[in-house]
């Protein structure tokens, strides 16, 4: 890493880790044109089709390819059983390997944010970010975002979820198209989320600034220059 980045200017920015976080970090400091971001990950740009699917996940997670396999510690109301918590090792970060959901945050955890004494992060502060990100054609827009670079669909039910989900109002848990919105933890799928091609899309055309992934192995470390055929662009996301 060291040989490499002395051949080159002097970064303004160093980001590490291209997850969602990074990523974004890292495309809002690049799209001025005036700063050199330099962008760590130790993934790769994976074109694995099962990143790129729903229903890639199920394949994805039960594999070694594009994620951590991190467990926790012996949970003592799981009768001490360790519960595998997968982090993606893929340019995208988790947000590549979650089945492509899209959820934003509970209201209601921002609001508790808050109240623990951080001004700034209640729901009203985060949610003008939160709507800029994504582009939503359904939905209330006080509360969602309509011309954001993400692009969210919502998917069509099967008979076996219509009927779990009939079971969940049963039970008395409330029915809501937009769980963005309240503080009721039922999860929204959609069809397109901050996966790494899409948010690469958006930034090819900002030439000057260049993103190493650097390779993680047993033995040592190594550094890739992401490039496109005919120069070096930031590979974002």
């Amino acid at each position: 890493m060291n040989a490499l980045a002395a051949n080159e200017t002097a970064w303004d920015y160093v980001v590490v880790g291209a997850g969602s976080a990074g990523c974004a970090v890292a495309g809002r400091l690049s799209e001025s044109g005036r700063f050199r971001v330099l962008l760590l990950e130790a993934g790769e740009d994976d074109p694995w089709l099962w990143l790129k699917v729903p229903l890639g996940a199920g394949f994805v997670l039960l594999s070694q390819r594009s994620l951590w396999r991190f467990y926790t510690e012996p949970e003592a109301n799981l009768d001490g059983r360790r519960v595998f918590w997968p982090r993606g090792r893929v340019l995208g970060g988790s947000s590549s390997i979650n089945g492509m959901l899209w959820v934003r945050g509970e209201p209601a955890e921002f609001e508790h944010w808050r109240e623990l004494g951080n001004p700034g992060w209640g729901y009203a502060d985060v949610l003008p970010v939160l709507k800029r990100m994504e582009a939503y054609g359904e939905g209330d827009a006080a509360v969602r975002g309509k011309s954001g670079p993400v692009h969210i669909n919502r998917f069509s039910r099967s008979t076996l979820a219509e009927a779990f989900h009939a079971a969940c109002v049963a039970t008395g848990v409330p029915a809501t198209p937009a769980m963005m919105a309240i503080a009721v933890p039922i999860v929204e799928r959609i069809r397109e989320c901050t996966h790494h091609l899409e948010c690469s899309v958006l930034v090819m055309a900002r030439a000057k600034r260049t993103v190493f992934a650097y390779q993680h192995s047993i033995e040592e470390f190594s550094i890739r220059v992401l490039r496109c055929p005919s120069r070096t662009y930031p590979e974002i996301c």
